[in-house]
């Protein structure tokens, strides 16, 4: 099976991620591992595949293109460092991993923004998602709608608004 993994740049328990990573592998039997190739859960992703044996050719890494700003789309915005990137990079690549790998499923460490753009259009493409938080909460069944993802984890918007006090 193709999995998909995503997680937030700051995601670093190694030990939570590769117990849950364990448990998708004995459920489902990962045969290629896929990955955005960014620091935090697609790190420990990677790790993870290493440590199991995975040959390079079975983890698909993708890269975010950040510093390529003549991509069709791209939004130029300039870093705290003042260097100017591209802020669709992330998003965009998400996509490309979808399309170009067919993943059978999205096993989804802790994230923000993008890792729920992952899941968002996983789910629109019809390709189940496994959260971390839903996994640890007992709960094994894969995610088959958006409708489920937004009643289990809020979209990044509506929990801004909720920290802040706009939804009470």
């Amino acid at each position: 099976m193709i999995v998909l993994v995503c997680g937030g740049r700051d995601y670093a328990d190694r030990v939570s991620a590769f117990t849950f990573l364990d448990w998708v592998h004995a459920r489902h039997l990962v045969t290629r591992l896929v990955n955005g190739g960014a620091a935090g859960g697609d790190e420990l992703s990677d790790a993870w595949a290493v440590a199991r044996g995975f040959p390079d050719t079975a983890i698909g890494r993708y890269p975010a293109a950040w510093d390529d700003l003549s991509a069709p789309g791209a939004v130029a915005r300039r870093s705290r460092s003042g260097k100017l990137y591209n802020v669709r990079a992330g998003l965009e690549r998400n996509r490309l991993m979808l399309r170009r790998e067919g993943p059978d499923m999205v096993a989804a460490l802790p994230g923000g923004r993008g890792t729920w753009d992952m899941m968002s259009i996983a789910l629109k493409a019809g390709v189940p998602v496994l959260p971390f938080a839903h996994w640890r909460a007992g709960e094994t069944e894969l995610i088959r709608s958006q409708t489920e993802l937004a009643r289990i984890i809020p979209p990044p918007a509506l929990r801004r608004r909720a920290a802040a006090g706009a939804l009470s």
